[in-house]
């Protein structure tokens, strides 16, 4: 049993359980409760599956950390690789295709002087180029390649062996950061459409 007073009449009524759910019920009162309890157990479960979702990321991101190392240690290798095996230093070119130079081997480059031979006879560099008929930019990357090897074999570039022991490097690296200077030259010349 439920008691109200009301004041303005004085008068006390005693009020059935039954009495108090229709007086609650035809002001709506009890629908928005009962509406309310329903939406607020709809929204515990969305949390329920939210905080399920979280721990599976969470536990997804774990295993990303793990393949991500693994992919830096073989990034790695490849690096290692590419300096013992190839003559290649990792810290002259980017690891991008295709292949440029960092600031360091833009310092390599300038130490040997090739830079100032490819201004001085710019000309002279295109024709070698065009004589061995490039169809794409790769191949002319394997054309500046001969053309600078071949510099450096027929003693037209004595000091490389003196400027690669001061660096540390082989004189095949050098020889690589001097082509990919020269495809870098060359290729707007004879490429003019295409983009580096």
């Amino acid at each position: 049993m439920f008691e109200s007073t009301t004041s303005a009449a004085g008068v006390t009524q005693v009020l059935s359980l039954n009495d108090l759910f229709n007086y609650l019920y035809k002001g709506g009162l009890l629908m928005s409760v009962i509406m309310a309890i329903y939406y607020f157990g709809k929204l515990r479960q969305q949390l329920v599956h939210t905080v399920a979702d979280i721990k599976d990321l969470k536990d997804d991101i774990k295993g990303l950390k793990k393949k991500t190392s693994n992919i830096i240690v073989n990034i790695t290798s490849i690096k290692t690789f590419l300096v013992d095996k190839r003559g290649m230093d990792a810290g002259l070119f980017t690891a991008m295709s295709p292949l440029n130079l960092t600031p360091k081997g833009q310092t390599l480059l300038s130490q040997s002087g090739f830079d100032d031979l490819y201004i001085s006879k710019p000309e002279w560099f295109l024709q070698e180029a065009r004589n061995r008929s490039p169809g794409t930019i790769a191949e002319l990357d394997d054309i500046a390649l001969e053309i600078v090897t071949t510099l450096f074999e027929s003693n037209e570039l004595p000091s490389f062996k003196e400027i690669a022991y001061k660096n540390g490097v082989s004189v095949d690296v050098l020889v690589r950061v001097c082509a990919i200077y020269l495809r870098e030259q060359l290729s707007p010349r004879l490429f003019p459409t295409s983009s580096v």
